[in-house]
């Protein structure tokens, strides 16, 4: 592009040089209409115009080389900052992502210490969580169920007890209502991530998958009613 507009202003200047050696007439006819033209019409008064000579070839050129270097590096600059502003937004949302899954995970401690220390039996499901053996989840639930012995609890509460320092914030033990507004924005997440694929599920109408779509229902039975 840059070349055809430096062709063009070439062009332009040897035109102007040739305009400018020819000469130009000023005239004006008997109806007072002012006309130019390279030679002077015979008995009629004529001003010869002057023309400013045009730069040197090698200056226009120089000018246009000037022009071709400032738009790359106005192209440059350009392509840098939007890779910068692509780098900043992609580090933006893993930051966020990040602390999305510090939520979800210091949520699901806080929901299984409250599971595991209630003191009463408890089971692990197929989805891999603890239930008391009263809770809704219980009443509804036909999979498989391992239950968890009084040996093991101890080690199970220290180990989400850690889960729950690594990843919530510091006070959050404490308060009880930040405990229980966590463990109900955990369930929310895991209700609407439930949804979505039991959706794509009923959607592909895949035989194949009804043991999902009964295990993503009961999911949604779950967590859902927490909203």
């Amino acid at each position: 592009m840059l070349s055809i507009m430096k062709r063009i202003l070439l062009l332009g200047v040897l035109i102007h040089v040739g305009a400018a050696s020819a000469g130009i007439y000023k005239w004006v006819d008997r109806k007072g209409v002012t006309h130019y033209s390279e030679s002077s019409p015979e008995n009629t008064p004529t001003n010869e115009v002057e023309i400013e000579p045009p730069p040197p070839e090698a200056t226009v050129r120089q000018s246009l080389d000037s022009l071709e270097e400032s738009l790359k590096e106005q192209d440059r600059r350009t392509r840098a900052f939007e890779a910068e502003k692509k780098q900043l937004r992609a580090a933006q949302l893993a930051r966020e992502k990040a602390r999305e899954q510090k939520l979800e995970s210091c949520s699901h401690a806080l929901m299984q210490l409250r599971v595991l220390e209630d003191m009463v039996p408890v089971y692990l499901d197929e989805a891999g969580e603890y239930h008391t053996q009263t809770s809704t989840h219980s009443a509804g639930y036909s999979g498989k169920r391992v239950y968890l012995g009084d040996d093991e609890r101890p080690m199970e509460i220290k180990r989400f007890k850690q889960e729950m320092k690594a990843n919530c914030r510091t006070g959050t033990v404490e308060s009880d209502s930040l405990r229980g507004d966590l463990i109900v924005n955990y369930h929310r997440s895991q209700c609407e991530k439930a949804k979505r694929l039991l959706l794509e599920l009923e959607r592909s109408q895949d035989k194949t998958f009804d043991a999902d779509i009964r295990s993503l229902r009961g999911d949604v039975e779950k967590h859902c009613r927490y909203r």
